[in-house]
């Protein structure tokens, strides 16, 4: 995330966490703003439009492992900073006082006085939280935070920029609100995929949107009434690959993130290359991982504790 033009750069980091600041271009970094313990670090930056020194930064405490996962601590939490991210202050009136969690955070490009924070807390309650002072208060608008699995996974809030006060909250089933958080609404999901987590906004058109979820990239230009699929763009979410033995050229099994378990050519002989039409479904749902049969060709799928022939 670039802070101003000479060369100001800033980077959320997962290994030893916190935020980081470059000013050389990347080539040094210092750690401007470190969590309580070695499980926080930062999820969410935000940079003042009229004023490169002024941040706003979330930090979330969270640990996962395969047996256990912690997503709530004291150590989360809604930190400002006046000079580029030298020196950080922790944001507390009216916010949560105990145990918070994942934090998404916006803010209004009409007016950059006011943010808005979709907090987690215990439990996978929350709500969602609405400033008209730069952070120095707040005030909780209503309980919606991220659902599907939890706000873990979502929790991106989004500020509309040609209608003020008009917020997106990205979900499996995301929302919007025209009245700064108050009340919500779900958007259309008709030929949409679910599971959203990226949006989009046209300059100078406000009946232009892009949204990205688990199953690709959808474009409205009727303000979310209607989607249409970008069906060109070669997007998806691996977990397992497996490919058999096939010939002239093997064929490449997977399973994908909320778009089933696939299977497709490695190459072909055709001149306009492989196509969509060319990739088969052999298992619905979310992905698996493949186990194949190279003397027999039998094809098996893990799914869960399960395997199926």
């Amino acid at each position: 995330m670039c802070g101003c033009q000479h060369k100001v750069l800033f980077g959320l980091s997962g290994g030893e966490r916190g935020l980081y600041k470059t000013t050389d271009g990347g080539e040094t970094w210092t750690h401007v703003l470190k969590g309580a313990d070695e499980w926080t670090g930062v999820t969410s930056l935000l940079i003042d439009p009229r004023n490169p020194d002024k941040l706003y930064a979330a930090t979330w405490s969270r640990q996962r492992t395969i047996a256990a996962y912690v997503g709530t601590n004291e150590g989360a939490g809604i930190h400002t900073s006046d000079d580029g991210g030298e020196t950080w202050t922790e944001l507390k009136t009216y916010l949560p006082s105990g145990n918070m969690g994942k934090i998404g955070m916006a803010i209004s490009p009409m007016n950059p006085d006011v943010l808005y924070a979709t907090i987690e807390t215990d439990n996978r309650k929350g709500g969602f939280y609405r400033s008209s002072d730069q952070g120095a208060s707040w005030t909780k608008m209503s309980d919606e935070v991220g659902g599907g699995t939890g706000p873990h996974y979502y929790q991106e809030i989004f500020a509309d920029q040609h209608q003020f006060d008009r917020v997106y909250i990205a979900s499996n089933y995301s929302k919007v609100s025209d009245d700064g958080g108050k009340t919500w609404t779900p958007i259309n999901t008709k030929r949409k995929h679910v599971d959203d987590h990226a949006m989009a906004f046209h300059p100078t058109d406000p009946d232009f949107v892009l949204m990205g979820s688990d199953g690709g990239i959808y474009m409205s230009h009727d303000r979310m009434a209607n989607w249409r699929y970008m069906a060109n763009l070669p997007l998806t979410q691996f977990y397992k690959v497996a490919p058999d033995d096939g010939k002239p050229f093997y064929t490449v099994y997977a399973g994908a993130q909320d778009n089933s378990t696939q299977g497709g050519p490695s190459r072909t002989n055709r001149e306009e290359g492989i196509k969509n039409k060319d990739w088969f479904l052999t298992l619905g749902g979310d992905g698996h991982q493949r186990l194949l049969s190279q003397a027999t060709q039998i094809l098996c799928t893990l799914s869960g504790s399960k395997v199926i022939w």
